[in-house]
């Protein structure tokens, strides 16, 4: 599973130096949060926004959606990445 690899950038953007051996460690148990962070929730957000893109919006309501569908899913991961490192590894700097 690929995406147990994902932690690694939320570890570059803080600069923790996590690396991808670690971040297969770090979601050993976490396996079905990730799936749920990496793949399910920008999965929904894309077919939500197929779905906006048919609706007669205004083009700065589209704008709107996409800037807070790209923030949710960018929260989202450093979320999991604060609740697995401060759950499993607060000693790691």
């Amino acid at each position: 599973m690929l995406i147990r690899f994902s932690l690694v950038f939320p570890g570059i953007a803080v600069d923790k130096g996590l690396s991808f051996g670690w971040s297969w460690e770090l979601t050993a148990e976490f396996k079905l949060i990730m799936f749920f962070t990496v793949i399910l929730l920008p999965a929904l957000l894309s077919l939500i926004t197929n779905i906006v893109l048919y609706l007669p919006l205004p083009e700065f309501f589209l704008i709107f959606y996409t800037i807070f569908a790209i923030v949710f899913q960018v929260a989202a991961l450093s979320s999991v990445y604060q609740l697995i490192m401060g759950e499993k590894y607060t000693h790691i700097k």
